[in-house]
């Protein structure tokens, strides 16, 4: 599990108020992606891109200036050692497709089969999404999960596939993101910054925001990455529990481990937590629905 978040803005930070928001908002959202990954961290944005091991609560430096789009990864290694910095996100990659430079929240099975397929040496198993995205290569080969945040040619682009987590809200300044909702709401109380309403990208779409102020980001593709055939199979076989699991709203979490009871128990804490906040909320923000991302042209 590692986590990612940040923000789009919809222009240039212009008084010292909204400075200082955006400046607790990124301290708060470190803090909290910190809780999902403590083995390394990066950063994002268009000019640059920063790694570094270790936990990011202790060496993370607020950007100066803030840059008007910024992404936060810590990371909770799966694949390739935990303390090389070069193993942190984001990853950087270029070919016929443009250059790519992104980070991913998830895990990619079938990464050595990859790495002997395609002649690779990767460390990182999310560093064939963004290798593929480049080469203009269907993301269909790959098996895995997850949400993932990139710069295309400049261009930033986000979704999610199998289950994977990403919670977006519309603020007065632009649009703020996390891998959990539960972690946006502290933020954003920490932060001092209200929200319009709550987006959730639909599974295996890919977005890019708009570059209208205030408009809903737009779908721009698909994230065609398959589920595991392997814990597909496990699953099937081993434990013969697909029949009940099919009938759950939560049983395509597509995180491979729909099997494992830890995650229900932790889901039904997190929905009462969130169920405490909504009561704090006013009459107006009560009545704001979830809602998916409208279908939109380009």
């Amino acid at each position: 599990m590692c986590g990612i978040a940040g923000y789009n803005l919809d222009g240039k930070l212009s008084n010292r108020e909204d400075i200082a928001a955006i400046s607790q908002l990124l301290i708060s959202l470190s803090y909290e992606m910190s809780t999902r990954g403590s083995h390394a961290w990066g950063t994002l944005s268009h000019k640059h891109f920063i790694k570094s091991s270790g936990n990011i609560i202790d060496s993370y430096i607020l950007p100066e200036p803030l840059p008007p789009s910024y992404a936060i990864h810590t990371r909770h290694a799966t694949h390739g050692a935990a303390s090389d910095h070069a193993n942190a996100h984001p990853f950087e990659s270029a070919d016929t497709m443009g250059n790519i430079c992104g980070m991913h929240n998830g895990v990619i099975y079938n990464h050595s089969e990859l790495n002997s397929s395609h002649g690779r040496t990767f460390a990182v198993d999310s560093q064939h999404i963004f290798a593929h995205l480049a080469e203009g290569q269907s993301l269909a080969e790959l098996e895995g999960y997850g949400a993932i945040v990139y710069l295309h040619d400049g261009v930033w682009k986000f979704g999610c596939f199998n289950g994977g987590e990403l919670t977006l809200a519309r603020t007065r300044l632009g649009w703020i993101f996390a891998s959990t909702k539960a972690s946006l709401v502290r933020a954003l109380r920490f932060a001092g910054l209200s929200h319009d309403r709550w987006y959730h990208p639909r599974q295996g779409k890919l977005y890019r925001f708009s570059k209208k102020p205030g408009a809903p980001p737009i779908t721009i593709g698909a994230l065609n990455i398959s589920q595991s055939t392997l814990l597909t199979k496990w699953d099937d076989d081993k434990l013969n529990i697909h029949d009940w699991l099919a009938k759950r709203k939560d049983s395509t979490r597509g995180r491979g481990i729909s099997w494992d009871w830890e995650w229900d128990k932790e889901d039904a804490a997190q929905d009462t937590l969130l169920a405490q906040w909504d009561k704090e909320f006013s009459a107006e923000e009560m009545t704001k629905q979830d809602h998916d991302f409208p279908k939109l042209k380009n």
